[in-house]
């Protein structure tokens, strides 16, 4: 196997946690919601947001490191369109997730911890995250097309 290979199996590998551990946020969060279990709200959000930040930062890494090497060592150049959509996406990815993700997140996490806070309250914070999460994984379902298809 090439260098190219063992870098494109750590790349895939990379995507599926990353990608695969915020569709398992978001469903489970849309479900814990669905319940308006408090104690498991307030339980199993915050562990949720701190498993993904410690799995899918570093999985988000690996994709962008992984992703330079394979230009690098297939010789594709990085001013080929589909290696453009792959950067712009990883982009969004960073930019979306430090200033619209984490900050809808918090505050779920904070609805859920402060007992005094009512139902409405709790059900708008969690409204916001599974809007947020349902555009972020669909701009990550758009890279990983572009990513399979490569257009010209």
């Amino acid at each position: 196997m090439s260098w190219y290979g063992v870098l494109k199996v750590l790349h895939v590998f990379a995507a599926v946690v990353w990608i695969g551990g915020g569709a398992m946020f978001a469903m489970i969060t849309a479900r814990l919601l669905r319940s308006r279990d408090r104690g498991a709200l307030g339980a199993v959000i915050p562990q949720m947001a701190r498993q993904l930040g410690a799995a899918g930062g570093p999985a988000s890494g690996t994709v962008l490191l992984t992703g330079i090497a394979m230009v690098l060592v297939g010789h594709i150049g990085f001013d080929t369109l589909w290696v453009r959509l792959g950067f712009g996406g990883i982009v969004l990815h960073f930019l979306f997730g430090a200033f619209v993700m984490r900050k809808r997140t918090m505050s779920l996490v904070q609805a859920v911890s402060v007992p005094s806070a009512d139902e409405a309250e709790v059900a708008r914070a969690g409204a916001r995250v599974r809007s947020g999460m349902l555009a972020y994984l669909a701009l990550m379902a758009a890279v990983i097309v572009v990513m399979v298809l490569k257009p010209v």
